[in-house]
């Protein structure tokens, strides 16, 4: 069962709106939460070697996007 959960992500006090899709899953009363998700670090004000603002990085730019992914995990009590 996949759902996207809308959210806020706080990152050096700047605050931006994400969605977040989900995939949930229910077994033996233990509930399973796994995700993945792309973010513009700029966004956030994480501007180092970013070649959207600093031209003459060359190879040394690095990737605006950052990969999170998660597994979570809740056993009901």
């Amino acid at each position: 069962n996949t759902v996207s959960l809308g959210a806020e992500l706080t990152i050096k006090d700047i605050t931006q709106p994400v969605i977040i899709p989900v995939t949930l899953s229910n077994q033996d009363n233990e509930l399973y939460m796994t995700g993945q998700i792309s973010i513009d670090r700029t966004l956030w004000g994480i501007e180092y070697s970013s070649s959207n603002f600093f031209t003459d990085l060359g190879d040394r730019a690095i990737d605006d996007l950052i990969e999170i992914e998660f597994e979570l995990y809740a056993e009901a009590s």
